[in-house]
């Protein structure tokens, strides 16, 4: 491949594009007569190309290939970027690892990708915004000086950023560690949920702050309340045809609001990455396995769930009141202890008119006779 760059240079590059691919394909096509192969040819659905720039490839294939390969300038994390929805499902598994913070502000970079969460498609017990929340943007990079900070604050990691006023967080600029690595600090309007030794911590605000591990929201009121939801990625979901994604991503709003209002979250899990577990779990945002095998595989997500909760609400008599929530599309927008009464059943309602509407006419449908007429 060298040598056969190397008369390119003079000629002012111009007996080819594409960098060092052309020669280094050339390369594997001299070889001397009798030579054997001296290298292995994969098959293509290993290295499926030009994403970035062919308009007219056949997604449900490209779904079946293992390797996808975006040559070309339209890249999937650009504006303009081809097939994005192959990838941001495998962008949003990095989450957990990677900074996520919130900013009011353009985009700074056409490298950055953003993720918009939608408003809630219905209203939620326990007192549901249907305000939009703000685009989520995720850095995949770090400064140098960042990169310098985070080495000497190894304790510290931002988990999602609140800042509305203010400077964005940033590791050694507006938030870091304590004197010998103990706590941490943020200022300059830098706020939000943050990771310090290993606990779940809120930390800043309009002003400067240090902030013990383990420091959460408290709630204006306690009444026993526990609101329960379930994440379950091994079972089928037969309303969308496909199983969720193990991804904290889907977890996020339902997770800052209930930090936020100090209140406590119990999930139901089936099957999620310990390092999920690991980094997001507290006392406010609890998590609880489950084996789904428990019970009938004819039964649902949206029914098996209810067995699990029954076990849940037996084994604690703490729990005065219990709250059942979706997780995905629901954010938490109040404390309810001041109105909740004893004795009382509460049920939410959907916003949307049932006449007309075509996801329930699709299930009045399947349901048929009696339903399907009124």
């Amino acid at each position: 491949s060298t040598r056969l760059g190397t008369p390119g240079r003079p000629c002012g590059r111009r007996l080819w594009v594409g960098g060092s691919q052309p020669p280094l394909l050339l390369a594997f096509l001299s070889r001397p007569v009798g030579a054997s192969e001296d290298y292995v040819v994969f098959d293509k659905a290993w290295n499926t190309g030009d994403l970035g720039w062919r308009t007219n490839l056949n997604v449900k294939k490209l779904r079946t290939k293992y390797v996808l390969h975006w040559n070309g300038n339209e890249k999937p994390w650009r504006d303009n970027g081809l097939y994005r929805e192959l990838w941001k499902p495998h962008r949003e598994k990095f989450n957990t690892l990677l900074r996520p913070y919130e900013t009011g502000g353009q985009q700074n970079s056409k490298e950055a990708a953003t993720q918009t969460q939608g408003p809630s498609s219905g209203s939620a017990s326990a007192g549901s915004k249907n305000s939009k929340e703000k685009k989520v943007k995720i850095t995949t990079t770090m400064s140098p000086k960042e990169v310098a900070a985070q080495a000497k604050c190894p304790n510290v990691r931002l988990l999602d950023e609140w800042t509305e006023e203010g400077k964005p967080c940033k590791i050694g600029s507006t938030f870091g560690c304590g004197n010998e690595g103990a706590g941490m600090w943020a200022k300059d309007g830098c706020s939000g949920i943050f990771s310090a030794s290993g606990k779940v911590t809120t930390c800043g605000g309009v002003a400067s702050a240090a902030c013990e591990p383990g420091t959460l929201p408290k709630p204006t009121k306690s009444c026993g309340v526990m609101l329960v939801t379930t994440f379950f990625t091994t079972k089928k979901d037969w309303q969308r045809g496909k199983m969720a994604k193990a991804s904290f991503s889907k977890l996020q709003i339902l997770y800052r609001t209930v930090i936020k209002h100090g209140l406590r979250v119990t999930v139901v899990y089936d099957n999620l990455p310990e390092e999920l577990l690991k980094v997001y779990a507290c006392d406010n945002f609890q998590f609880h396995q489950v084996d789904l095998n428990d019970f009938s595989r004819r039964y649902g997500v949206n029914d098996v769930r209810y067995f699990f909760f029954e076990r849940l609400l037996r084994q604690h008599e703490d729990w005065k009141y219990m709250f059942i929530l979706d997780a995905f599309d629901v954010r938490i927008g109040m404390n309810p202890c001041d109105g909740l009464r004893e004795g009382m059943l509460y049920v939410g309602h959907e916003l949307d008119k049932l006449k007309k509407h075509p996801w329930m006419k699709a299930r009045f449908q399947k349901m048929g006779g009696k339903y399907l007429k009124w």
